[in-house]
């Protein structure tokens, strides 16, 4: 593989997972798994910025969301309310994944909600005390870092 970028992320190379994904390896060592329709228009020869990766991600999905609209006959005055009920599965996802993550308990999701409104400061402070330190010399370590 020539040197590609992902973003401003040097991508040391690239797996085929499924018909899907692909994951990429950084040479940081951090890996990502990004859709395969991401992979094909967001990889460059040269590092780009992550506001590039956005518009080049954002640019593609506009014009495939344009087609189902347009064969929708969407109205105008029907616009912002599918652009609302967009952002509200999209944050709904994003609060019931988040649910799951801290509580491994799907039942205690709450649609509608930020799920971390429902941990208690007690319970952060026990995860953070459980964070491994970071590997610098005789600088103190701050919760907020």
């Amino acid at each position: 593989m020539d040197t590609t970028y992902y973003g401003p992320m040097k991508v040391e190379f690239a797996t085929d997972l499924d018909n899907d994904n692909v994951e990429l390896q950084f040479v940081n060592g951090q890996k990502e798994i990004i859709p395969k329709k991401t992979f094909a228009i967001s990889i460059t020869q040269t590092q780009k910025d992550w506001t590039y990766l956005q518009n080049v991600k954002l640019k593609a999905m506009g014009e495939e969301i344009m087609k189902v609209v347009l064969s929708y006959d969407i109205k105008m005055y029907e616009a912002e309310a599918l652009v609302g009920y967009l952002v509200k599965e999209i944050k709904g996802r994003h609060a019931r994944a988040t649910n799951y993550l801290w509580n491994k308990d799907d039942s205690r999701y709450i649609p509608g909600t930020d799920p971390t409104d429902f941990i208690s400061l007690a319970e952060c402070e026990r995860i953070i005390e459980s964070i491994p330190p970071k590997n610098l010399k005789d600088e103190p370590q701050s919760t907020t870092e």
